[in-house]
C-alpha cells in the first residue's frame, strides 16, 4: 500500500495554480484584445487617417500628432507580438515552459517597439513596470507548479 502511494506521487499531474491561472485570464483577455485591435487598426489605416485628417473624430487635433508618428507597420508589428505573447499564455496555461520564453519575449519586444518607432518618445516606464511584474509572477507562479514541462 506504502509503495503504490510512492508510485502515484511520483506521476503526480502538474498542477496549475491559483495564481497561474489568474495571468493566464489576464493575459488572455489583454493580448488577446490587444492582438485583435491593432490588427484592425492596421487594416483599416488609410481610413483612420481620412477619419483624423478630416476632423470626424472626437480630439481630431491631438489624434492628428499621434497619428502622424505612427504606421500601418506599427500597427501589424503590435498585433504580432501580442499574438505571440497570447500563445505564451496558451502554452502556460498548458504548463508548457516553453510559453514563459514566448511570452518574456513578446514582452520585451512590445516595450522596444515605440522606441523604435516613435522617434523622441520618451522611455515606456510604465508599460515595463507592468511588463516586468507580469514576467516575474509568471516565472514564480511556473516554479511553484509542480513539474512543469
Amino acid at each position: 500500500m506504502e509503495q503504490q502511494n510512492n508510485f502515484e506521487n511520483d506521476f503526480q499531474k502538474p498542477s496549475r495554480t491559483s495564481t497561474l491561472t489568474t495571468l493566464c485570464v489576464l493575459t488572455f483577455i489583454w493580448s488577446g484584445l490587444s492582438a485583435f485591435s491593432y490588427l484592425m487598426m492596421g487594416m483599416s489605416w488609410d481610413t483612420v487617417i481620412q477619419m483624423v485628417e478630416s476632423g470626424e473624430v472626437p480630439m481630431a487635433e491631438q489624434m492628428s500628432v499621434m497619428v502622424e508618428s505612427m504606421s500601418k507597420n506599427y500597427m501589424y508589428m503590435s498585433s504580432f507580438l501580442n499574438f505571440i505573447s497570447l500563445v505564451g499564455a496558451i502554452l502556460i496555461w498548458n504548463l508548457n515552459k516553453l510559453g514563459f520564453h514566448f511570452y518574456a519575449g513578446a514582452q520585451l519586444f512590445l516595450l522596444l517597439l515605440p522606441i523604435v518607432f516613435f522617434k523622441g518618445m520618451g522611455f515606456p516606464w510604465f508599460d515595463m513596470i507592468i511588463s516586468i511584474g507580469f514576467v516575474l509572477l509568471y516565472w514564480k507562479a511556473i516554479q511553484v507548479s509542480t513539474k512543469v514541462d
